[in-house]
């Protein structure tokens, strides 16, 4: 079930701290406080706070994790049509230095060259502070919007299906509670005005689970409560 999923997902976390970090992290982790949600503070100073990191919802977050690995080879891999704008459509890996070359050549060989007027455009915004300033004034919209499609769950799909609260990123994800041919749902869903996707899409290997993604930050609040109303009433 999904406790045990979880714990397991945890234990075989808390190996990878023992293994990779030590046991400092493993010690000061579980119940250090900067885990916490911290509403209290602007979203200003938390985004520029230079110790930790923050993640899109108003949470802090300790350092990325390969920031301390010390043995294994590792990738960080990050996106800005997320963060800035989707149009584009502009990543970015750091990776352990012997990883380097073989990723250039992939690189290479995938597309030569990344569109260097975005990448002309994002080097300008990071350089200028743009970029903070812009995802500080996201943050608070997106987070309003997350509760309010988590409000909305709780009210019409309590019964019907799971889901943990983000505390990142731009959607949701949904386990239904009975079976469902979740393309069928989707195409039934797009006929009433309502677009999901189904989790299938997400999935690397076929699963039994009928998931679907559902995404808060491009509709208003008041589309959020009726776009759930909607898809808990197609639900068998």
């Amino acid at each position: 079930n999904g406790v045990h999923a979880r714990s397991c997902v945890a234990k075989s976390v808390q190996e990878l701290y023992d293994r990779y970090l030590g046991p400092e992290w493993s010690e000061k982790s579980p119940e250090d406080p900067i885990w916490n949600k911290i509403d209290s503070i602007p979203d200003e100073e938390l985004w520029r706070n230079h110790e930790h990191s923050r993640s899109e919802m108003g949470v802090y977050v300790r350092d990325r994790i390969v920031s301390h690995l010390k043995e294994a080879l590792w990738v960080y891999q990050g996106s800005f049509s997320k963060t800035l704008a989707p149009g584009l459509r502009l990543g970015y890996l750091i990776a352990h230095p012997a990883l380097i070359q073989a990723l250039t050549r992939l690189k290479q060989a995938a597309d030569l060259h990344s569109n260097r007027l975005s990448q002309a455009i994002v080097a300008q915004v990071l350089m200028d502070g743009s970029l903070d300033r812009h995802v500080a004034r996201i943050l608070p919209l997106y987070r309003q919007k997350r509760d309010a499609m988590h409000a909305s769950l709780q009210r019409h799909m309590w019964d019907k299906a799971r889901w943990d609260l983000p505390i990142g990123g731009l959607f949701f994800w949904l386990e239904l509670n009975e079976a469902q041919d979740t393309m069928l749902l989707m195409e039934k869903a797009l006929a009433a005005g309502l677009a999901i996707m189904p989790g299938a899409a997400f999935d690397p290997e076929p699963k039994a689970a009928a998931t679907l993604r559902l995404n808060f930050s491009h509709s208003s609040v008041a589309q959020i409560e009726q776009g759930i109303r909607l898809l808990a009433s197609l639900l068998v």
